[in-house]
């Protein structure tokens, strides 16, 4: 004889669900270069615009948000299974070269995060000859 799956019913399971929600969760996240600039693709479907923070300090990127739940149903409905995750997350992502800050982009478009950033030319190593000027005066330190 075959067992009936059982339905959850929302109040029983109600401390387990609100686990579920309260939750964090980590975006998973594609970087490549090409072209002296680094993109990196980060999947957050669901989440919004306005509750998508991007930050970059030094050599990394840190994304932070939330993805809010959907509505939930009335108290009279069985949930079979609940697989989908919400709540804040934030990641960080340690950058394999330095970039220009001030030319980072971000665009998001059908729960895709793409950040492009320009790749910075690495001078360590390299010497510059300082051209020195003859000062009309010197000054007094």
């Amino acid at each position: 004889m075959k067992k009936k799956p059982r339905a959850v019913h929302i109040l029983e399971s109600i401390e387990t669900f609100g686990s579920l929600l309260a939750r964090s969760w980590t975006p998973y996240v594609d970087m490549a270069e090409q072209d002296n600039h680094l993109l990196i693709k980060v999947e957050l479907p669901g989440v919004l615009l306005e509750d998508i923070s991007v930050t970059l300090r030094s050599n990394v990127v840190t994304l932070e948000g939330i993805k809010k739940e959907g509505e939930i149903s009335p108290t009279y409905v069985c949930y079979y299974c609940v697989e989908r995750v919400y709540g804040k997350f934030r990641r960080e992502i340690g950058l394999p070269f330095l970039v220009h800050i001030d030319q980072a982009k971000a665009t998001l478009a059908n729960g895709i995060l793409e950040i492009t950033l320009k790749r910075m030319e690495d001078r360590r190593g390299q010497s510059y000859q300082v051209p020195i000027q003859k000062a009309e005066t010197s000054s007094k330190l």
